[in-house]
């Protein structure tokens, strides 16, 4: 279960060896400043947003029902998703988006609620669940962290789309009865390439299935049991490259301006550059901070750049 911390959601059992252990507190800070997703059993999910908003999906199985609601998700009409008496608590302002909502004359609608984005997708596209009728969702919270549900389907053409969005998290159902089995599941998981592929809905009237489950072997594989929450983190691109550039604006007498900019160089094709203007003497040669970096910078005479680099 690699590249995400764990935490069990029966906290009280460990509260005794909580309290001996206070190098757990960065852990918990780190909880309390990220988003959080539960899995409940075979396709239910409650996610708590970085603003503490609590999302449900697809309600019916499991336990972790008592934190009230903000949001509730349906993918489709079945009884094993739609069992929304289970959320007894939900603040005033609550809402909930089925595909009934969701899907509306063939346009799949996009819900801004400030703390997540929902955008509904295609889903089904099976025998036993029409397209028609069914969809998955995209969920991206406000700091960012993006994840697909992929509800109750097998193959639809979307999924080829989503690889561009460079996801986080794509749950994939693999129950192989009703819906897309564990070959095709990985085929999908394939197409979507999200960051953390996760088998979920896996085998009919089980909450989860670990035997199965480690059949899923996507490539970036994650596997969350029933009853495990884990902290959502998002993809931080790699640094591949700094590059230091410097010039000079020449001003009244022996002063002038020097800009100084870093170029950061990252692995999915982005940049940014990191910018300051100083001060300086004609023919000055110093380290100067920009931002994380230290730049060395030699001028000569009035506007020219001897030498530039980072410090290593």
């Amino acid at each position: 279960m690699k590249n995400s911390r764990r935490i069990l959601v029966i906290l009280l059992a460990f509260t005794m060896l909580f309290a001996t252990m206070p190098e757990l507190s960065v852990f918990a800070q780190s909880a309390e400043s990220n988003g959080r997703l539960l899995y409940q059993g075979h396709g239910s999910l409650r996610i708590t947003t970085p603003e503490g908003k609590v999302i449900y999906v697809d309600p019916s199985a499991g336990v972790g029902y008592d934190a009230s609601a903000d949001l509730i998700l349906v993918t489709h009409p079945h009884n094993d998703h739609t069992a929304l008496h289970l959320i007894q608590t939900r603040n005033s302002d609550y809402q909930i988006i089925t595909h009934t909502e969701a899907l509306v004359g063939g346009e799949y609608k996009v819900f801004d609620l400030g703390y997540v984005i929902v955008e509904a997708v295609q889903a089904g596209n099976n025998p036993n669940h029409s397209i028609n009728l069914c969809v998955g969702y995209i969920l991206t919270l406000s700091d960012g962290v993006s994840i697909y549900i992929s509800g109750d389907t097998s193959t639809t053409e979307q999924m080829a789309e989503f690889a561009e969005r460079k996801l986080d998290y794509a749950f994939f159902c693999t129950d192989g009865r009703f819906n897309m089995g564990i070959e095709e599941a990985i085929a999908c998981a394939d197409l979507v390439k999200a960051r953390h592929s996760i088998p979920y809905h896996i085998l009919p009237g089980a909450l989860f299935d670990q035997a199965l489950a480690e059949q899923f072997t996507a490539k970036n594989r994650l596997i969350i049991a029933a009853g495990e929450e884990i902290i959502l983190e998002a993809y931080v691109p790699k640094l591949i490259k700094a590059v230091p550039t410097a010039y000079v604006q020449k001003l009244n007498g022996n002063m002038n301006n020097l800009t100084i900019s870093v170029t950061e160089y990252f692995e999915n094709g982005t940049s940014n550059i990191i910018k300051v203007t100083i001060s300086i003497k004609n023919n000055s040669a110093n380290t100067y901070q920009v931002g994380p970096y230290k730049v060395y910078v030699d001028t000569k005479g009035n506007v020219q750049i001897r030498e530039c680099y980072i410090v290593k």
